[in-house]
């Protein structure tokens, strides 16, 4: 299948290259063209907000299944800059599903960020109700594939990481690398999720490409974790002084965007089509393992 997907150069969608390439035609684009070290595809650039980009690449390429990875994920930029993560989360979805065909598959990541934490872990019956502009305006990309586009997937995934420690956008590094420095950092205790390993992720959409899966799917590790003890776990497997890490509340790092503190996403729906759902601890151990021998 050709499969177009965009943010190649994020942490997910660097995985679903060298994931996907193997069985697929994939032409990964981002509005970067750097950041995707090891890349067995060379990047394209491609502005997913600017629409004639968008409709040109689509009458050059012709893709079977898209598949969206791209959005602005800093939670506080986007409470600041309300109208650029609009651009980026919602009107960038809307130019992408406007050049595709019927026939297109359209795969859309998206966040448990789209409920507000008050009820969770959430399956994908529950009725969303973001409490910040990052969850707003990506549920307003959703509802936009669901009102255009039937032919679609969206997966929610929560506490996106990967073995790498060089993502800005991943908690899994920025705890070992400042641990690892010997930096004090302040994490939540009320915050639960269960956090996504994106091999994992990259592992399941792979599999819902494969066995034509379209709907709702909610996607996270087996267990359910408070941010505080995750970072605990991340200590204990890579040997690092846990007593760096300092117990806090939500309130007391006065964030600009509301957090979702009981969230979490309930993973029986994907489970039951076949998915494999591990916990944190059997991929932090597969994370060790990985590092030990290399």
């Amino acid at each position: 299948m050709k499969i177009l997907l965009t943010g190649g150069a994020g942490q997910l969608g660097q995985v679903l290259v060298k994931k996907l390439y193997r069985k697929h035609e994939v032409l990964p684009v981002d509005i970067v063209t750097h950041g995707a070290p090891g890349s067995p595809i060379e990047l394209q650039r491609l502005d997913i907000t600017k629409h004639r980009q968008v409709k040109r690449l689509f009458s050059e390429y012709s893709p079977e299944i898209v598949i969206n990875t791209a959005a602005m994920t800093r939670v506080d930029a986007c409470e600041l800059h309300r109208e650029t993560a609009s651009l980026v989360n919602s009107e960038a979805v809307e130019n992408l599903i406007n050049c595709c065909e019927k026939s297109v598959l359209f795969v859309q990541i998206s966040t448990d960020y789209v409920f507000d934490g008050t009820a969770g872990p959430y399956d994908e019956n529950d009725v969303p109700n973001p409490n910040s502009i990052y969850g707003k305006t990506k549920l307003a990309g959703e509802n936009l594939i669901r009102e255009k586009h039937t032919n679609s997937l969206i997966i929610r995934p929560n506490v996106l990481y990967t073995s790498s420690t060089q993502s800005a956008a991943s908690f899994f590094a920025w705890v070992y690398t400042s641990l690892k420095t010997n930096l004090v950092i302040k994490v939540v205790t009320d915050q639960v999720s269960n956090p996504a390993y994106a091999p994992d992720l990259a592992e399941a959409i792979e599999f819902a490409l494969d066995h034509d899966l379209t709907g709702i799917y909610h996607y996270g590790s087996r267990n359910y974790v408070s941010r505080y003890e995750f970072a605990l776990e991340i200590a204990e497997f890579f040997s690092l002084p846990a007593d760096l890490i300092i117990p806090v509340k939500t309130d007391e790092l006065r964030q600009a965007a509301a957090r979702p503190a009981h969230s979490g996403l309930k993973t029986d729906k994907i489970t039951a089509a076949g998915v494999r759902v591990r916990s944190t601890r059997e991929c932090l151990q597969t994370i060790l393992a990985e590092r030990s021998s290399g």
